[in-house]
């Protein structure tokens, strides 16, 4: 029972006391604050009405035309679609230039709308 008793204390002394073996490995401070370079966080990007870059207006050259519910600009290099149905509609079949920022989906955030002189 002695026996028992004393290697059950020597058990928990030894949890208490960590051997000279186990103090070298951690001869290092550790610090919290640092992190790896795999752990940064990434910033969030802004979002911005119809994903448009931050881009500076440009004139689009071409004619309104109705499509299902929409309005879009049919240009010499492709097909536009308009985001603002009322001044859209008052130039449907008109050849008109169309000021607005273009988004990779071919969606024009208009600005202005005005008829174009034929050339």
């Amino acid at each position: 029972m002695r026996i028992g008793m004393l290697l059950t204390i020597l058990s928990v002394a030894a949890g208490l006391f960590p051997t000279s073996a186990a103090q070298s490995q951690s001869s290092q401070p550790v610090d919290p604050t640092a992190q790896s370079p795999s752990t940064i966080a990434a910033t969030p990007k802004a979002t911005v009405p119809l994903d448009m870059d931050q881009e500076t207006a440009r004139s689009f050259v071409g004619t309104v035309a109705k499509r299902r519910h929409a309005y879009v600009l049919k240009a010499a290099d492709a097909e536009y679609l308009l985001n603002d149905r009322g001044q859209a509609k008052q130039y449907r079949g008109k050849r008109v230039k169309v000021t607005g920022i273009s988004n990779a989906n071919n969606v024009i955030r208009v600005e202005l709308i005005e008829l174009s002189p034929l050339k």
